[in-house]
C-alpha cells in the first residue's frame, strides 16, 4: 500500500484492537464464520479501513456461500484523494439523447441533455492525475442494472458509484487491490 498505515480510531476507539474484536464481530459481521471474519478483520486492518463509518462491512448472503465484504464509496474517495498525484475527480452519468463522443479509451466530448434526455445509457467517471493522462472509465447500465432496491429508485446515482469505485480501484491498483463496492 502506498499510504502510510495508522490505526483507525472512533472517538478514541482503536477500531482494530483486539479488545474490540467482539465487539465487531457482534456490531459488524454476525453471520460470519470465524474463519470469514478473520478475512475481514485482516483486510480491515490492512487498508486501515474503518468500520463505524462504512468504509467496510460484510454481509452474508446466504450460509451456503462465502461472505462478502465490500468498501464504501467514501473509502475509495478519501484514499484516491491521499494519492500524491490526485487532482480531481468527477463521475457522471450519459443519457441516450445526450452528445457523447469518444475516442482511444478518452472521453471527446459530453453534453448533457436536460430536457428529454431519455434513458440512462452510462456513466464515467474521470481521474485527473500529475504528470500522467486523465485516467478514463465507463460503465454501462444495462451490466449493473439489478432491478431492485437502490437500483430501481436512484439507478443515477448507483451507476455514477460503480463507475468511481472502479476508476479508482484501476487507477491505484496497489492501493485498492482485492476490494470491492457492494452495486458491482
Amino acid at each position: 500500500m502506498t499510504s502510510q498505515l495508522v490505526k483507525s480510531e472512533v472517538h478514541g476507539l482503536e477500531v482494530w484492537n483486539e479488545e474490540n474484536i467482539t465487539s465487531l464481530k457482534e456490531m459488524f459481521a454476525a453471520d460470519l464464520t470465524p474463519i470469514e471474519f478473520k478475512i475481514f478483520i485482516n483486510l480491515g486492518k490492512h487498508l486501515n479501513a474503518n468500520p463505524f463509518t462504512r468504509e467496510i462491512w460484510a454481509v452474508k448472503y446466504d450460509k451456503s456461500k462465502p461472505a462478502s465484504i465490500f468498501c464504501g464509496r467514501d473509502f475509495y474517495r478519501k484514499r484516491g484523494q491521499s494519492q500524491p498525484d490526485y487532482i480531481w475527480h468527477t463521475a457522471q452519468p450519459v443519457f441516450e439523447n445526450d452528445t457523447y463522443e469518444e475516442n482511444c479509451g478518452q472521453l471527446i466530448k459530453h453534453v448533457p441533455t436536460l430536457k428529454n434526455p431519455g434513458q440512462l445509457v452510462l456513466a464515467y467517471c474521470i481521474i485527473k492525475r500529475q504528470n500522467k493522462p486523465d485516467f478514463f472509465l465507463k460503465v454501462f447500465f444495462h451490466e449493473y442494472n439489478q432491478g431492485f432496491s437502490q437500483w430501481k429508485s436512484k439507478p443515477i446515482s448507483m451507476l455514477c458509484k460503480v463507475a468511481e469505485a472502479q476508476a479508482f480501484r484501476q487507477a491505484y491498483q496497489a492501493e485498492f487491490e482485492g476490494t470491492y463496492f457492494e452495486v458491482e
